[in-house]
């Protein structure tokens, strides 16, 4: 099994609605603000891909790609 880090992220989400509103809704629509603790399975220039668990034959579920546009902050967190 490879070592992946945990890591502790505070991001941002896309908002939405699905129902019909007036133009005078959309100026409080804001982005809403999500915290995340996963294991890093990946990272590149655009995303870091984080998963909620591993097993012992290296497979990992639960799996959530975050742009690295959406990260206000990123930590490992280290255990004992």
């Amino acid at each position: 099994m490879r070592n992946h880090k945990l890591v502790y992220v505070e991001w941002e989400d896309a908002s939405g609605l699905s129902h019909w509103r007036d133009d005078t809704t959309a100026k409080d629509a804001l982005p809403i603000p999500v915290r995340s603790i996963g294991w890093l399975m990946a990272k590149n220039k655009k995303c870091i891909t984080i998963a909620a668990s591993l097993n012992n034959q290296g497979e990992h579920s639960d799996r959530n790609t975050i742009p690295k546009g959406c990260i206000i902050k990123i930590m490992e967190v280290k255990l004992k």
